[in-house]
This record gives C-alpha cells, structure tokens and sequence, in this order.
C-alpha cells in the first residue's frame, strides 16, 4: 500500500514539474514559425481601442515587470477587436468557443494580438507572456488557438478548509493565466453531512468585491 502512495508522489510530483516548465507551443492549436528568434529588449507602443484597456494595462505592467525599455524604434504592439479566420473541429458549443479564440502574431515588427471579444484578446496575452518567459529569444511564430470547451472550471472546498483573500486574488490570478474561466465554491455539505446549515448567509457584496 505504501509503494503504490509513494509512486502516486512521485508521479504527481514529475507530472506537475513537466507541466509547470512546458513549451507553451505545444499547447496551441495552429502554430507556424515565420523567421528567426529574436531577443525582445523594448518595445515603441501598446495601440488598442478604448474597449481593450485592462488588457493594455495587463500587457503593459508585465512588460515594465520585465525591465523592457520603450524606444522609438522598438517592437510595435497591437490589440484589437476582429473577426479570425478558424476553422473549429468542435460543433455544439461553436459560437462560445469562437468567442475565446485569438490569433497571436509575433514577429521583430509587430507582436499583433486580435480576437473576436476582449477574453480572447486577454487569453492572446496570457499566451504571449507564457512565450516571453519560457523562451530566451521570441520566436516568429503565427498562431491560432481556441479552448476545446467553453466552460473550464476549478472548485476549491472553503467548506472544509477556508482561506484568507490573498489567496482567493492568487487563485483567480492563476485561473487568468491558465485560462480557466469559472470557480466553483462547494461551501456547505448540508446534503451529505450530518451537519445542518439552516442559515447561510450570502456573501456581502463589499466582501467580493474585496476579493
């Protein structure tokens, strides 16, 4: 019984290490290199519309994160709100997939990121800064990519072990970065449990809002 605990470690343990230090590309539906790496030391501008704000600000923080200098001269970034040519395998859920796809075009010019809504810009630059930290050079890549179902969750179990916020502002930020997009609360096991909850109360607005 010990050894099957011990390998279950032991393979959780490498599965999490190969996932945590993956080549990003691997994960993307349609990739094709377009030239050679390029080392990416500063960029000119951030162009967006007004409606993609956040995620210039999400891109322009993690760039000043990374000591990037702003030249004239430097690699022009572009967000925008577009229609995508991409086929989908999928077919139920073909409109709300369509709706998280990008198309994330890197090159020594232009890094160009466009999507049909703003999650799918966000989810562009989620995937680029995956490329800019996993690489030592940029490649020039071409990519479109799409999730395979619209709806990927995560539950956390506050019903047994409860967190502080900055957990919860941790556990949101990874879902942002690993393009999950719901959270499930299993808060009571009033079903199950021996325990009865006749009061729950609601969360409090300033409370989430908080979070």
């Amino acid at each position: 019984m010990m050894k099957k605990i011990l390998f279950s470690i032991i393979f959780l343990s490498i599965l999490f290490i190969s996932s945590t230090y993956a080549d990003p590309l691997i994960f993307v539906k349609e990739y094709n290199f377009l030239g050679k790496a390029f080392n990416l030391d500063s960029y000119s501008t951030i162009i967006s519309s007004t409606e993609l704000l956040n995620e210039k600000l999400l891109l322009d923080d993690a760039l000043n994160k990374l000591n990037l200098k702003n030249k004239k001269n430097g690699v022009l970034f572009s967000l925008k709100l577009a229609d995508i040519e991409f086929p989908l395998e999928q077919k139920i859920y073909k409109e709300r997939i369509y709706n998280q796809a990008y198309h994330l075009r890197i090159t020594n010019k232009e890094i160009l990121i466009e999507a049909p809504s703003k999650i799918g810009v966000f989810y562009g630059v989620q995937s680029f800064l995956q490329i800019l930290n996993s690489y030592s050079k940029l490649p020039e890549v071409d990519i479109k990519d799409c999730p395979d179902l619209p709806m990927r969750m995560i539950m956390v179990d506050p019903a047994r072990q409860n967190e502080n916020f900055d957990y919860y502002r941790r556990l949101i930020k990874f879902c942002g970065k690993n393009k999950i997009n719901f959270i499930q609360f299993h808060l009571t096991d009033h079903q199950t449990s021996v325990y009865n909850f006749r009061e729950m109360h609601a969360f409090h607005q300033k409370i989430l809002k908080n979070i």
